[in-house]
């Protein structure tokens, strides 16, 4: 298994999800070309729809941890093509 990370330092003071598309926009723009982008893995602090939705646009698997206190998470996410418990 090989692993390709982007980091990025932002302040402390920073919205956590700021450019968070962008960010991810020019992380896939600049990675070498025989670099192949399989899954995208981020904590909890990624889960936006709209980061989401773009990772989709990219036809790009994803899997982003989310809180683990969300009550009826199944429930609440089951509706969404190709959700998977594992």
């Amino acid at each position: 298994m090989k692993l390709v990370v982007g980091l990025w330092l932002r302040p402390g003071n920073s919205s956590y999800a700021n450019n968070v598309v962008e960010f991810t926009r020019k992380l896939v723009a600049r990675r070498p070309k025989f670099i192949r982008l399989r899954v995208v893995r981020a904590d909890s602090g990624f889960c936006v729809a709209k980061w989401l939705a773009f990772l989709e646009m990219l036809g790009l698997q994803y899997i982003v941890m989310t809180q683990a206190l969300v009550t009826n998470l199944p429930t609440r996410i089951g509706p969404l093509a190709g959700w998977r418990h594992y």
